[in-house]
């Protein structure tokens, strides 16, 4: 009788540690589930980000290549600026002279007229 007790407790005792380790195995694989779940959801959230990422550096470098574009242009319309201003400013020396050799003409021909009206 002793024995069987004794084989009786130990099978009771081997059930509830069965069933201690079930519960924990099914715990273990609801965690795992979580854990799953969470990780693919992470992924998720890194591949949205290094995709989102991307698309900044793409536009900043684009953004950067129209600055330097821009910058060109610039350069390129202040040297025509440059040399169109200094063409006219040249223009306008040329024309100034022209101005003083007409008008030292016409003070040399008033002359002449006021020399001639005096001798006659």
């Amino acid at each position: 009788r002793d024995t069987r007790a004794k084989v009786t407790q130990a099978e009771l005792k081997a059930a509830q540690t069965l069933k201690d380790l079930t519960t924990q195995t099914i715990a273990l694989r609801t965690k795992q589930s979580q854990v799953k779940n969470q990780t693919e959801k992470l992924e998720e959230a890194r591949r949205t980000f290094e995709a989102e990422r991307k698309q900044v550096r793409d536009a900043h470098a684009a953004g950067t290549k129209k600055l330097v574009e821009w910058g060109k242009r610039i350069a390129t319309n202040q040297k025509r600026i440059t040399l169109t201003a200094s063409k006219h400013e040249s223009e306008i020396r040329a024309w100034a002279e022209r101005l003083k050799c007409q008008e030292a003409d016409l003070t040399s021909k008033s002359k002449a007229e006021e020399f001639k009206k005096q001798a006659e």
